[in-house]
């Protein structure tokens, strides 16, 4: 779909992507023996055409995250058995609400991400009975394809999410992870390609775009240096933020240069706000990008202080011990210098441990920038946000407020030391059975059902709307 030059209260609206005359003579051509008026001629053609230019390749998103999952969980279990078999590997488990079940030592944390399942085929099930038939006419395009990919994330974070708790710890971490940044980057593109459907990039774009951070997510986990990770990061992220910023603002892919100098002569705009044609889009991002910046600059200055000042304390107390020396035997130096570098191994794993919160941080803020501002557009534009689309929004709000707070109440660390780890451990909090973090997975689980309707369900108002009289934006 293309945008049109057809303006209904000062925006543009969704063209059908050809001329009545022509589809006209394509009907009176193919059935000139036929009694119909030019309404009916001109209403079957605008079916048949449209449904023929229909976005085929958003149907592979849930076939490819499938085939995905399926080579993803094969190694990953055989992983997981290979730790809770290894009496080497250390678990960081709450040892004060550890409930073991079929040789698993923390089945109470491995049965709560059933939440997570049930969210995501209750997901899978609404849309699949609440979809209307298309007519090609009416409504936005809606491939249910997106949907499913939707639900399934969610189905399989709380599946590996699972295999993590089996025996969690830094080692496996990333199993936890990978399918909630999946999740971000897809509820952002399900969004979008609600006007903007073929201009949605496929689906072997859009995973691999979302593998660039899962590889960050994981080298972070390494012993990386700091400063060489944030450099990297740093070029990538401003590379994505270009070519993405550009894409959205001129609606067509470019490489870089052209990104660069459209941007460039898109902000220099703001000094002249009267010149800028799409005002509400250039502001959200603009701020989208500011916030996102502002984390990550945060993250790499806390990041690289907190390397400098354990530098400086490991150099302190090198000097301490080689004032020390000339009273110790070789062997203790020896143990000293060995335990000086476990320290500085571990220093920087805990200076980069934190890329996958604002990994996700960044996507979930630009997601919600852009929904926000979705909102705002159809409001502008006198389209209907149903009551029940709010009351998602309160639950949403609250559910992931709660489950926020339950989640910062840590039971464990797997980034810290064992004996440090067990210092956290608290007692069940729920049926003596569940502890806090049990909370934060059926808490989280009803904040990712909530937020994922909220996309499916924020037009529902234009199901019988003609789609030549919807607005893009």
């Amino acid at each position: 779909m293309e945008k049109s030059n057809n303006s209904k209260m000062g925006g543009t609206m969704i063209d059908l992507g050809y001329s009545e005359e022509e589809s006209l003579l394509d009907n009176v051509s193919s059935s000139s023996s036929t009694a119909l008026n030019v309404q009916e001629l001109l209403s079957q053609s605008e079916t048949r055409r449209q449904l023929k230019t229909q976005p085929v390749y958003l149907k592979y998103f849930w076939k490819i995250l499938l085939i995905v999952s399926a080579f993803y969980s094969l190694p990953s279990i055989q992983f997981v058995v290979f730790q809770i078999t290894d009496p080497e590997i250390k678990c960081y488990y709450n040892y004060k609400c550890l409930r073991p079940f079929l040789g698993i030592p923390s089945f109470n944390n491995v049965l709560s991400n059933i939440f997570y399942l049930i969210a995501g085929t209750s997901f899978i099930l609404i849309t699949h009975f609440t979809s209307h038939k298309e007519d090609g006419i009416h409504g936005l395009h809606t491939d249910l394809s997106l949907y499913y990919s939707l639900g399934l994330t969610i189905i399989f974070e709380g599946i590996f999410s699972a295999l993590y708790h089996v025996c969690p710890s830094r080692l496996n971490f990333q199993f936890d992870t990978t399918y909630m940044l999946i999740g971000s980057g897809l509820l952002f593109f399900t969004l979008h390609q609600k006007r903007h459907a073929t201009l949605t990039a496929g689906a072997f774009k859009a995973y691999g775009f979302f593998s660039l951070f899962i590889f960050f997510n994981f080298l972070s986990l390494t012993n990386i240096n700091i400063y060489a990770f944030w450099v990297i990061f740093v070029i990538v992220f401003g590379y994505v933020s270009i070519i993405g910023s550009s894409y959205l603002l001129a609606h067509k892919r470019m490489d870089l240069n052209p990104s660069i100098g459209f941007l460039w002569r898109t902000l220099k705009k703001l000094i002249h706000p009267s010149t800028i044609e799409d005002k509400p889009r250039v502001f959200a991002l603009l701020i989208a990008n500011v916030l996102s910046w502002a984390i990550v600059i945060a993250f790499a200055v806390y990041g690289m202080m907190g390397s400098i000042s354990k530098n400086f304390s490991n150099l302190i107390f090198n000097n301490n011990n080689n004032n020390n020396n000339n009273n110790n035997n070789n062997n203790n130096n020896n143990n000293n210098n060995n335990n000086n570098n476990n320290n500085n191994n571990n220093n920087n794993n805990n200076n980069n441990n934190n890329t996958y919160f604002y990994n996700l941080g960044v996507m979930v803020l630009d997601f919600l920038i852009y929904l926000f501002y979705y909102i705002a557009m159809k409001i502008k534009y006198g389209e209907r946000v149903y009551l029940f689309v709010w009351v998602l929004f309160a639950i949403m709000f609250l559910s992931w407020g709660f489950g926020l707070y339950y989640f910062e109440v840590a039971v464990t660390n797997k980034f810290y030391t064992f004996d440090e780890s067990l210092l956290l451990n608290r007692p069940c909090i729920i049926f003596d059975y569940w502890d806090t973090h049990d909370l934060w997975h059926f808490l989280s689980a009803i904040g990712l059902f909530s937020i994922m309707a909220i996309v499916y369900f924020v037009d529902w108002d234009l199901r019988t709307v003609p789609r030549s009289l919807i607005h893009v934006f």
